[in-house]
């Protein structure tokens, strides 16, 4: 998926405190797509990369909320972390 490791490295990156999120940025852009999923864990354990993406996916469906003038209500399942939002 186009853009999917820059995604995920700038949700991760704020998780981070600054010298280890600068060493994470610079790791991030010098290795392939391949070398980021398989090297990850070298900065994050399976349940704090779960848990900022089920975070960011809650912080986005607030955004569209708050522009659109809507109400949604998601589940949101991340490798078998479960995220609910107004459930």
């Amino acid at each position: 998926m186009a853009g999917s490791k820059s995604i995920i490295t700038s949700i991760l990156a704020t998780k981070l405190p600054p010298p280890e999120c600068t060493k994470f940025l610079e790791w991030s852009n010098g290795v392939s797509n391949e070398e980021f999923d398989d090297g990850l864990s070298m900065f994050f354990k399976i349940e704090d990369v779960q848990d900022a993406i089920g975070d960011y996916a809650i912080e986005q469906i607030q955004e569209i909320e708050s522009h659109c003038n809507i109400k949604i209500s998601a589940v949101i399942s991340v490798d078998g972390s479960t995220y609910k939002y107004r459930q």
